[in-house]
């Protein structure tokens, strides 16, 4: 992220994002710290990215999430620890509570 704030702001950015850039100009102006205060990525604990999630899901009733775990600078050992604590610590918690909410719906 700090590379793309980095281009942005010193007028380097390829030709090629100044869609992205149209489309998202709040995002675009934010800080990471920004993007992380107003639960736009989810980064922390596994307990703190599940309510996260389950935060958004209420609000926004979600169907899918689409998750990166790599980007930017942080090394791949990094990345894959967070996939392995997603993996077993998020993952099982929104399983069961998608279970217990469609066992509520169907009694």
């Amino acid at each position: 992220w700090g590379r793309y704030t980095q281009f942005t702001r010193d007028g380097e950015m390829p030709d090629s994002y100044d869609t992205w850039r149209k489309r998202a100009p709040m995002l675009h102006s934010l800080s990471y710290d920004e993007i992380v205060d107003r639960g736009l990525v989810f980064v922390g604990t596994p307990e703190t990215v599940l309510n996260g999630i389950l935060a958004h899901q209420r609000q926004l009733d979600i169907a899918m999430l689409v998750i990166g775990f790599r980007f930017g600078g942080i090394p791949f050992d990094m990345a894959t620890r967070s996939m392995r604590l997603f993996a077993s610590e998020v993952m099982p918690k929104l399983r069961q509570r998608q279970m217990s909410a469609h066992t509520a719906s169907v009694a």
